[in-house]
Protein backbone atom coordinates (compact mmCIF):
# COMPACT_ATOMS: atom_id res chain seq x y z
CA UNK A 1 0.00 0.00 0.00
CA UNK A 2 1.19 3.47 -0.76
CA UNK A 3 2.15 5.32 2.41
CA UNK A 4 3.51 8.41 0.70
CA UNK A 5 1.66 11.72 0.92
CA UNK A 6 4.16 13.96 -0.88
CA UNK A 7 7.81 14.58 -1.63
CA UNK A 8 9.59 17.88 -1.11
CA UNK A 9 13.01 19.42 -0.59
CA UNK A 10 13.94 20.66 2.89
CA UNK A 11 17.07 21.50 4.85
CA UNK A 12 18.50 18.44 6.63
CA UNK A 13 18.59 20.67 9.73
CA UNK A 14 14.80 20.48 9.78
CA UNK A 15 14.66 16.72 10.34
CA UNK A 16 14.29 15.33 13.84
CA UNK A 17 15.00 11.87 15.26
CA UNK A 18 12.45 9.31 16.43
CA UNK A 19 15.18 7.15 17.99
CA UNK A 20 18.25 7.59 20.16
CA UNK A 21 21.69 7.81 18.61
CA UNK A 22 22.58 4.28 19.83
CA UNK A 23 20.32 2.92 17.09
CA UNK A 24 22.40 4.58 14.39
CA UNK A 25 24.94 2.07 13.09
CA UNK A 26 28.38 3.77 12.96
CA UNK A 27 29.61 1.62 10.05
CA UNK A 28 26.51 2.40 8.02
CA UNK A 29 26.91 6.08 8.88
CA UNK A 30 30.52 6.11 7.66
CA UNK A 31 29.53 4.40 4.41
CA UNK A 32 26.68 6.87 3.96
CA UNK A 33 29.04 9.83 4.51
CA UNK A 34 31.39 8.41 1.85
CA UNK A 35 28.46 8.07 -0.56
CA UNK A 36 27.33 11.60 0.23
CA UNK A 37 30.79 12.98 -0.52
CA UNK A 38 30.62 11.33 -3.96
CA UNK A 39 27.18 12.88 -4.39
CA UNK A 40 25.60 9.43 -4.40
CA UNK A 41 23.35 10.05 -1.45
CA UNK A 42 19.66 10.04 -1.05
CA UNK A 43 16.88 7.98 -1.64
CA UNK A 44 14.32 10.37 -0.17
CA UNK A 45 14.48 10.36 3.61
CA UNK A 46 11.16 9.01 4.88
CA UNK A 47 9.55 11.24 7.48
CA UNK A 48 6.33 11.72 9.34
CA UNK A 49 4.94 15.19 9.89
CA UNK A 50 3.64 16.30 13.27
CA UNK A 51 2.97 19.81 14.42
CA UNK A 52 5.00 21.69 11.87
CA UNK A 53 7.98 19.35 12.19
CA UNK A 54 9.38 16.43 10.24
CA UNK A 55 10.52 13.32 12.11
CA UNK A 56 12.80 10.73 10.51
CA UNK A 57 11.02 7.41 10.00
CA UNK A 58 13.85 5.99 7.85
CA UNK A 59 17.11 7.73 7.00
CA UNK A 60 18.99 8.83 10.14
CA UNK A 61 22.36 8.10 8.47
CA UNK A 62 21.37 10.03 5.37
CA UNK A 63 20.25 13.02 7.43
CA UNK A 64 23.48 13.05 9.46
CA UNK A 65 25.62 12.63 6.34
CA UNK A 66 23.76 15.45 4.58
CA UNK A 67 24.50 17.76 7.50
CA UNK A 68 28.14 16.69 7.70
CA UNK A 69 28.74 17.53 4.03
CA UNK A 70 26.70 20.73 4.48
CA UNK A 71 24.11 19.80 1.88
CA UNK A 72 21.59 22.65 1.82
CA UNK A 73 18.60 20.50 0.84
CA UNK A 74 17.57 16.87 0.86
CA UNK A 75 14.54 15.19 -0.63
CA UNK A 76 12.05 13.90 1.92
CA UNK A 77 9.04 11.71 1.46
CA UNK A 78 6.23 12.46 3.89
CA UNK A 79 4.49 9.26 4.96
CA UNK A 80 0.87 8.94 5.97
CA UNK A 81 1.14 8.65 9.75
CA UNK A 82 -2.31 7.08 10.02
CA UNK A 83 -1.02 4.03 8.14
CA UNK A 84 1.98 3.57 10.42
CA UNK A 85 0.44 1.78 13.37
CA UNK A 86 2.28 3.05 16.43
CA UNK A 87 2.96 6.53 15.05
CA UNK A 88 -0.66 7.33 14.22
CA UNK A 89 -1.55 8.15 17.84
CA UNK A 90 -0.53 11.67 18.91
CA UNK A 91 -0.04 10.70 22.52
CA UNK A 92 2.17 7.70 21.68
CA UNK A 93 4.26 9.88 19.39
CA UNK A 94 4.69 12.59 22.02
CA UNK A 95 5.62 10.01 24.68
CA UNK A 96 8.22 8.49 22.35
CA UNK A 97 9.75 11.91 21.66
CA UNK A 98 10.06 12.64 25.37
CA UNK A 99 11.81 9.26 25.77
CA UNK A 100 14.15 10.06 22.88
CA UNK A 101 14.82 13.30 24.75
CA UNK A 102 16.79 16.50 24.34
CA UNK A 103 20.14 14.75 24.76
CA UNK A 104 19.47 12.89 21.52
CA UNK A 105 19.05 16.19 19.66
CA UNK A 106 22.44 17.27 20.99
CA UNK A 107 23.95 13.90 19.97
CA UNK A 108 22.62 14.39 16.44
CA UNK A 109 23.97 17.95 16.37
CA UNK A 110 27.38 16.80 17.54
CA UNK A 111 27.70 13.91 15.09
CA UNK A 112 26.05 15.80 12.22
CA UNK A 113 28.12 18.96 12.92
CA UNK A 114 25.12 21.29 12.77
CA UNK A 115 22.71 23.13 15.05
CA UNK A 116 18.94 22.77 15.05
CA UNK A 117 17.15 26.09 14.70
CA UNK A 118 14.60 24.99 17.28
CA UNK A 119 13.82 22.10 19.58
CA UNK A 120 10.28 20.74 19.47
CA UNK A 121 8.76 20.91 22.94
CA UNK A 122 7.93 17.18 23.05
CA UNK A 123 11.61 16.28 23.51
CA UNK A 124 11.56 17.81 26.97
CA UNK A 125 10.63 15.44 29.82
CA UNK A 126 6.90 14.87 29.90
CA UNK A 127 5.22 16.66 32.78
CA UNK A 128 3.03 14.50 34.94
CA UNK A 129 -0.55 15.73 34.84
Amino acid sequence: KNMSIEKKMVSPKQLYPLTKIEYVNPEKLNLTIDEAKKDKLFTPIEVIEYGKYYFIYEGNCEMLAANIIKKPYVEIEILDRRKLGFWKNDNDLECQLSLVGMNTLHDFEEIGEFKYLEYPKWYYPKKEN
